[in-house]
């Protein structure tokens, strides 16, 4: 039996023909395959390769960008579970939840999605901490302070804090032009940006500057305004925002994570810049549209609707860290 026949048999065995490398060179160790090179693993790799129409899945609701340097995996599932994330296997999660606010959303924010909004309990932190590195940090976009949410905003640093996850800083994204938007007490058309690290931050900054840790020192306002016509999904934000936060806390070949993807523009930033990344959405029709814009490819064959992404083991298993420390695709 050849080494790709082994490889197919064993895939023949698997719920859905998924496996990662790590669960295919076990498949091989144990099916007694003799072989005459002591880099059978490596055989194996490339044997899948060249044969990409027979290997190329991971399962129903995946798909992936890819780019000269990285990949990202983009994932139609719930963000907040996180069920296939190894612990300590993320560099940065960079997220804007569904904020639930009954009186915001009566306006113009109402019908925000399918799914529904929610408020953030300590699971939530309790899952971002687990996934992400020592000294990583976390990024979440939320509303500026108003009379209807300063109580839960207050309660996101306390849950944070609680998790481990240290304030680091906050700035502001204005997203049109002073004056345009009106709320009836203060003009705005701004977002406020919340940073978090897990412990203290890793230093990316050049060596010999003191006083901050990411690359740069951030700015406390960013102006990058995006017209209503270019939008993809209500809470857009511009690939050239997620670029910014993502050049500034990250090195290249990192893994960046949004739990609530919508436009999936996080994605597509990560790429650009030589970063890996996995982006959740659970609404169809935005993972689709995201897929359709982007052109991204679709990793799986024909799959029963009911087995949702939750049947592969740690998505984190289809990055593989070399060498040299740097991360690439398994599959």
């Amino acid at each position: 039996m050849t080494l790709r026949e082994v490889i197919v048999k064993f895939l023949e065995g698997k719920d859905g023909g998924v496996a990662t490398l790590k669960q295919i060179y076990q498949g091989i160790d144990e099916s007694g395959y003799v072989s005459n090179s002591d880099t059978v693993h490596d055989s194996a790799r490339a044997v899948i390769y060249r044969n990409d129409k027979t290997f190329k899945r991971v399962c129903k609701g995946v798909y992936m960008l890819k780019g000269e340097k990285a990949t990202s995996l983009i994932i139609e599932g719930d963000g907040r579970k996180m069920e296939e994330i190894e612990d300590n296997s993320i560099d940065l999660i960079i997220t804007d939840h569904p904020w639930e606010d009954k009186k915001h959303k009566s306006g113009n924010q109402k019908n925000f999605a399918d799914y529904e909004c929610f408020k953030y309990e300590m699971s939530d932190f309790e899952a971002k901490s687990k996934k992400l590195k020592e000294g990583a940090f976390l990024v979440e976009f939320v509303p500026v302070t108003s009379e209807s949410n300063y109580r839960y905003k207050h309660s996101l640093y306390e849950m944070a804090e609680k998790n481990g996850l240290r304030f680091y800083t906050s700035c502001i994204w204005r997203n049109a032009p002073e004056g345009t938007i009106n709320t009836g007490r203060t003009t705005k058309g701004v977002q406020e940006i919340l940073i978090f690290s897990k412990g203290k931050p890793r230093k990316l900054s050049r060596p010999g500057i003191a006083g901050y840790m990411t690359r740069e020192i951030l700015n406390y306002e960013i102006e990058m305004l995006l017209k209503a016509k270019d939008k993809h999904h209500q809470a857009e934000k511009p690939v050239a925002l997620y670029e910014y936060f993502i050049r500034n806390m990250t090195e290249e070949h990192d893994i960046c994570l949004d739990q609530f993807g919508g436009s999936c523009n996080m994605a597509v930033a990560a790429t650009n810049l030589g970063r890996f990344s996995i982006v959740y959405e659970l609404a169809k029709e935005f993972v689709e549209k995201a897929a359709e814009r982007y052109d991204f490819i679709k990793l799986y064959d024909a799959y029963k609707e009911e087995k949702r992404v939750t049947k592969m083991t740690n998505v984190i298993d289809f990055f593989t860290l070399d060498s040299d420390g740097q991360y690439s695709l398994a599959i």
